[in-house]
């Protein structure tokens, strides 16, 4: 397995080394690293060092020191790491360097910014999923997994992209310990309908197995249809993952919640204590993603747990 390791010498970046050299051997047998920085320079220091052997030494010093900062992390790790620096716009040389080097996972430190940032001074990681052709594990906190055994949740939503990211999680079944257990976690977006569950749910994310009965109150009827209806929609969803997982003989278990997809599952992720949460997404770019949302950069935006992102 190849994989590319983006840095810029941030304590994210850190935070990613770490976690890939905790998963290193349970990701591939022989994984084969390259760590990737980009030097931008402003155009202050552009007009004056562009073309000069001191523009040279400016990009290798910054280089360094962004390699420095992850190098501890794989001391002690016998694989093949290399690392490598480029010049130019950020998004655009990852994306070129993926292109080149052909890795099957790109693993990045993020710091999760809200839809506002994005639209204001864009984001690097929303900008790399738009782009990339692979898999991109995404880290925003020290959180390591304690062994091979892990727990996951699969996001489902009846969708191409949800199946896509079972198929992916499928193929690495045999890299994970034979208790690693998958929850399959379909959330039903039904805004208007969300402060009323919450009073009559106290324990809000409970996976929902039964209809409760019908009651006299108009409310409770009202309510009794729409967790009835929730119910039919993500056993639609979870039809779509359970032939493609259930061959893999992992423990599954399905999830129904129900609210603002991206923070409810960020939340999720977090009190149920997952190793991590895999998602499908279509990758759109920080224009899109400001104006019309995306789940997968509000999940990294609202929590802290790591995001493997499939594309489709």
């Amino acid at each position: 397995m190849k994989i590319l390791l983006p840095v810029d010498g941030s304590l994210y970046s850190a935070y990613a080394a770490s976690f890939l050299k905790a998963c290193a051997p349970f990701l591939s047998t022989t994984p084969e690293i390259e760590v990737f920085n980009v030097q931008r320079l402003s155009s202050g220091l552009l007009s004056d060092l562009w073309d000069t052997e001191s523009y040279q030494n400016f990009c290798r010093a910054g280089a360094a020191r962004a390699f420095a900062g992850v190098r501890r992390a794989f001391d002690s790790l016998r694989v093949p790491v290399h690392e490598k620096y480029a010049t130019g716009p950020v998004i655009e040389t990852i994306l070129q360097e993926a292109d080149s080097f052909g890795p099957d996972l790109i693993v990045m430190g993020t710091k999760g910014k809200t839809s506002f940032d994005r639209l204001v001074m864009g984001s690097v990681t929303t900008g790399v999923i738009a782009g990339a052709k692979c898999p991109l594990l995404l880290i925003r906190s020290p959180y390591l997994p304690k062994g091979r055994d892990l727990k996951v949740g699969l996001a489902v939503d009846g969708s191409e992209y949800g199946a896509q990211a079972a198929r992916f999680l499928a193929r690495s079944a045999d890299r994970l310990g034979a208790q690693t257990k998958i929850s399959l976690i379909h959330v039903s977006d039904d805004a208007d309908d969300v402060f009323y569950y919450n009073l009559v749910n106290p324990d809000y994310f409970k996976a929902v197995e039964t209809v409760p009965e019908k009651g006299g109150d108009f409310f409770e009827q009202f309510n009794a249809k729409r967790v009835a209806f929730e119910k039919e929609e993500s056993d639609r969803a979870f039809a779509t993952v359970l032939p493609v997982l259930e061959p893999t003989g992992l423990p599954l278990e399905e999830v129904t919640l129900s609210g603002d997809v991206g923070p409810i599952l960020a939340r999720y992720a977090e009190q149920m204590g997952l190793d991590l949460l895999v998602m499908g997404s279509r990758g759109l770019d920080n224009g899109e993603a400001a104006t019309t949302g995306s789940i997968t950069t509000r999940v990294l935006a609202e929590g802290r747990i790591p995001v493997l992102v499939v594309k489709s």
